[in-house]
C-alpha cells in the first residue's frame, strides 16, 4: 500500500531555511544577478535575433541490387541463354532448316500418249463353195463315140479338164491376206490317176489364181482334194478349175456314166481389198508404252488425271471399239472405254481418274503400260462392200497431269536439296567475342516419308569457318507417324568461335535406293533442326552486357531550395562480383528510360572496376568486392534530382577471361550506389 505524507500541527516550531520566503528570495536575487551581468558584459546594447543555420544531408537511392546469374538472363531476355533447375547455364541456338515436302509437283508423272491403229489387211470374208461342176469321162479324155457293150480300152495318156465354175455370189473382188482355197476333184472315170494337180484359173483377169496338187494321184471312183494356197493373190467372182492329169490306161466300163467331177471350197479368208459381203470380224491390236520413272510402282492412287481418246472408225460398216487399260483400275473395274462407231465417223471420249489405281503388271523398271483395243464389226449382213488396204480403226490415248495422292513401290535414289539457307542469329551483347571451348551440335531430322535415307549439309558462317554434317535418316514407317532421326556432332567448337551472327545451309537428303520399297504421299515431308548447345566454358573476351532499367523516386517538396544549397554532390557505391572474370559498372541515369545510353543519358558515371571472383576449378568460390567508394559530382550533376523520377541502367562490363571459365546459377554480380546531397539549412527555407 502506498504511503500517505502527514499534515504538520499548528503549535510545531518553524523552519527559515525551509521556508517559501526564503526559497523565492533567493530566485529572484539570482534572476537580477545574471541580468545585471549579462548588461555589463554587452555594455548594455542589444542587436537583432538570427535565424538558425545547421549542415545536413539527402540521400537518394539509385540501385541496390543483386544481379544473379538467373536474372542476368532473364534481363539479357536472349533466346539461346537459359538455365536449367540445377543451376547448369548454357547458351544454344536453334534453327529450323527448309522442309522439304513431297509436293504435287513431285507426285506427277509425265503424261503417256498411245497412238495405236489396224488396217483390215485380215478381214474376214466367207466365200460359199463353188460347183461341183461335172465332165465327162468322153468329154475328159476325147474318146469320141461308140462303144460296143459301153466298154472301151484306153491307152496311157495325159489330159486337162477345164471346169468353168459358177460365178461367186458373195463377192466380186478380192485380194486375200490370209486363208487358201480347195480344189475337190471325184475321179469317176473308172481309171486310175497317177497323177493330178489342178489350177484356178480368173476367167475376168485371164490369170492363174493359184496351184495345187493331188499327191500320188486320185485313185479309181475315190474323191481327193488338194489346197491351193492364195494368199496376196486377187481374183474376181468368176473362176475357172484346171485339172492336169495323166492316166496309165485301162478298161473303161459303163462309158456313158463316167464322169469327172470338181468343186472349189474356201477357208474364211482374211482379205485386205474386197468387194464382197463381209461377215461379222472382230480385230485386236494393242501398243505398250514406257512409264518414265527410276522405280517400280506397284500401286499408285492418282488424285487427279484425264483421259482423251479418239476413236476412228475408217470402214465402211459399223463397229463396237472397246479400248482397255489393264493397268488402271476404278471402283468399276479395269479401265476401259466402248463405244459404237458408225461407218466412216470418229468419236472422241473424256475421262477424269481421279481415284484410280494405277497397278503395273511390269514390274521391272522401265515399266511398260499396255492399252488393249477390240473393233468388234457387225458384217455388212449379205451387202456388198468395199474392203481397202487404207481402211481400219485408229486409236489416240492421252493420259495427262497424272497426279497421285500416294505411290508404293521400290524406289531408286531421290535427291531434294537444301539449296541456300540463309539463318540468322541474333547474340547476346558481347557474345560476338565469345569463343567457345565446349560445344555441341545436335541435328534433327523429322521424317514424314516412308522411306530411310541420309542427310549431307554444309554450314558455312560469317566468321569463315564451315561445318559438314551427315548421318542415317530412318523411315517414317507404316503407322503414318514422323520418325526423328538424331545426328550428333560434340566438336563444334571451333565453328562457333567466334559465335557467326549469319549462316548459310547447302546439302541434300537422299531418299530410297536399290530395292528400297515404301509408300509416299502427297505432303510428305522433311524437316530438320540444328541446334548448337554449349555449357557457358569458354574464353571470354571483353563484352558488355546492359540490364533493363530501375526507377527511383526524388521527394520534390524542397528539392529547389536544396538543389540551391548544396556543399557537396557524390555518388557512393560498393559493387560485390561473383563473376568468374572481372567487371566493371557503369550507371546511366536519366528521367526518360528511353535516353538511358551512355550518349545520351544525363548523368553517365563509371564505377572503379571489381576484380573476378575468386575460382577453383573454373568455379567461382569467392565474391571479390570493391568496398564503399564514392564519386564526387559536380554542383550541376544536382540538378538531375529535380526531377521527379529517375531511371537508372547499369551496363557491366565483363573483362576478358584468362584462360577458360564456367558461368553458373551461383553466379552474381551485386551493385549498391546512392547519391548524397550535403547541403546547408539556414533561415533562407
Amino acid at each position: 500500500m502506498a504511503k500517505r505524507r502527514a499534515r504538520r500541527r499548528p503549535n510545531e516550531q518553524s523552519n527559515f531555511w525551509e521556508s517559501v520566503v526564503f526559497k523565492w528570495g533567493t530566485k529572484l536575487f539570482l534572476g537580477v544577478l545574471i541580468v545585471v551581468v549579462l548588461l555589463t558584459v554587452v555594455q548594455c546594447s542589444l542587436e537583432s535575433p538570427e535565424a538558425p543555420s545547421w549542415d545536413t544531408q539527402l540521400t537518394v537511392p539509385l540501385t541496390n541490387h543483386q544481379y544473379g546469374m538467373e536474372e542476368i538472363l532473364e534481363r539479357i531476355a536472349q533466346d539461346g541463354l537459359s538455365m536449367d533447375s540445377a543451376g547448369v547455364v548454357s547458351y544454344s541456338i536453334t534453327k529450323q532448316l527448309d522442309t522439304v515436302y513431297i509436293d504435287s509437283a513431285e507426285m506427277r508423272t509425265p503424261d503417256l500418249s498411245y497412238s495405236v491403229d489396224k488396217q483390215l489387211d485380215d478381214i474376214n470374208v466367207v466365200l460359199d463353195p463353188v460347183g461341183p461342176v461335172t465332165v465327162t469321162a468322153v468329154d475328159a479324155l476325147n474318146l469320141g463315140t461308140g462303144y460296143p457293150g459301153d466298154q472301151t480300152s484306153v491307152d496311157p495318156v495325159g489330159f486337162t479338164v477345164s471346169t468353168e465354175m459358177p460365178e461367186i455370189g458373195t463377192c466380186d473382188s478380192m485380194t486375200v491376206a490370209s486363208g487358201s482355197a480347195t480344189a475337190i476333184v471325184y475321179n469317176n472315170l473308172g481309171l486310175d490317176l497317177d497323177q493330178a494337180n489342178v489350177r484356178i484359173f480368173d476367167r475376168n483377169k485371164q490369170d492363174t489364181v493359184g496351184w495345187g496338187t493331188f499327191t500320188g494321184g486320185i485313185a479309181a471312183g475315190a474323191t481327193d482334194s488338194a489346197n491351193i494356197p492364195l494368199v496376196g493373190q486377187t481374183f474376181t467372182n468368176a473362176l475357172d478349175l484346171i485339172i492336169i492329169a495323166h492316166t496309165p490306161g485301162g478298161i473303161m466300163d459303163q462309158v456313158s456314166t463316167r464322169d469327172i467331177r470338181s468343186s472349189i471350197a474356201f477357208d474364211t479368208l482374211g482379205a485386205s481389198m474386197a468387194v464382197a459381203a463381209v461377215n461379222p470380224d472382230t480385230l485386236d491390236f494393242s501398243q505398250q508404252v514406257t512409264l518414265d520413272e527410276s522405280g517400280v510402282i506397284d500401286t499408285a492412287v492418282l488424285t487427279s488425271g484425264t483421259l482423251a481418246i479418239t476413236l476412228n472408225n475408217q470402214t465402211e460398216m459399223s463397229a463396237t471399239v472397246v479400248v482397255e487399260f489393264p493397268d488402271f483400275t476404278g471402283a468399276s473395274g479395269l479401265l476401259k472405254v466402248e463405244r459404237e462407231i458408225a461407218a466412216q465417223s470418229q468419236t472422241e471420249v473424256n475421262l477424269e481418274l481421279a481415284e484410280y489405281q494405277l497397278v503395273p503388271a511390269d514390274v521391272v523398271a522401265p515399266q511398260l503400260l499396255a492399252i488393249n483395243c477390240s473393233a468388234y464389226m457387225a458384217g455388212s449382213e449379205g451387202q456388198r462392200v468395199t474392203v481397202t488396204p487404207e481402211d481400219g480403226f485408229s486409236v489416240s490415248a492421252n493420259l495427262t497431269s497424272l497426279e497421285f495422292a500416294s505411290v508404293t513401290g521400290t524406289f531408286q535414289n531421290s535427291t531434294a536439296t537444301f539449296d541456300n539457307v540463309h539463318e540468322s542469329i541474333d547474340l547476346p551483347t558481347g557474345f560476338d567475342q565469345i569463343e567457345l571451348t565446349s560445344a555441341t551440335l545436335t541435328l534433327e531430322v523429322e521424317n514424314g516419308i516412308d522411306l530411310p535415307g541420309s542427310l549431307d549439309i554444309s554450314m558455312t558462317g560469317n566468321n569463315q569457318k564451315q561445318l559438314s554434317l551427315a548421318g542415317d535418316i530412318a523411315a517414317r514407317g507404316s503407322q503414318l507417324i514422323s520418325s526423328v532421326s538424331t545426328i550428333v556432332n560434340t566438336d563444334v567448337a571451333d565453328f562457333l568461335s567466334p559465335i557467326p551472327t549469319e549462316f548459310d545451309v547447302t546439302g541434300a537428303v537422299t531418299l530410297g535406293g536399290d530395292g528400297v520399297r515404301g509408300t509416299v504421299r502427297a505432303g510428305d515431308f522433311i524437316l530438320g533442326k540444328v541446334t548448337f548447345a554449349s555449357p557457358m566454358e569458354f574464353v571470354m573476351n571483353e563484352a558488355t552486357v546492359s540490364t533493363d532499367p530501375e526507377r527511383s523516386e526524388v521527394d520534390q517538396g524542397d528539392i529547389d531550395m536544396i538543389t540551391d544549397h548544396v556543399n557537396e554532390l557524390r555518388l557512393t557505391y560498393n559493387i560485390r562480383n561473383a563473376l568468374p572474370v572481372g567487371a566493371s559498372v557503369r550507371l546511366l541515369v536519366d528521367p526518360d528510360s528511353t535516353h538511358l545510353t551512355a550518349d545520351s543519358a544525363d548523368l553517365v558515371i563509371d564505377l572503379a572496376e571489381v576484380s573476378a571472383g575468386t575460382t577453383t576449378g573454373g568455379l567461382v568460390t569467392s565474391a571479390s568486392e570493391t568496398g564503399e567508394r564514392q564519386v564526387i559530382l559536380s554542383n550541376a550533376d544536382v540538378r538531375i534530382l529535380e526531377n521527379p523520377e529517375l531511371f537508372v541502367a547499369t551496363e557491366l562490363m565483363l573483362a576478358a577471361s584468362n584462360g577458360t571459365v564456367r558461368v553458373t546459377g551461383d553466379n552474381y554480380i551485386d551493385v549498391t550506389a546512392r547519391i548524397e546531397v550535403d547541403y546547408r539549412f539556414d533561415g533562407e527555407f
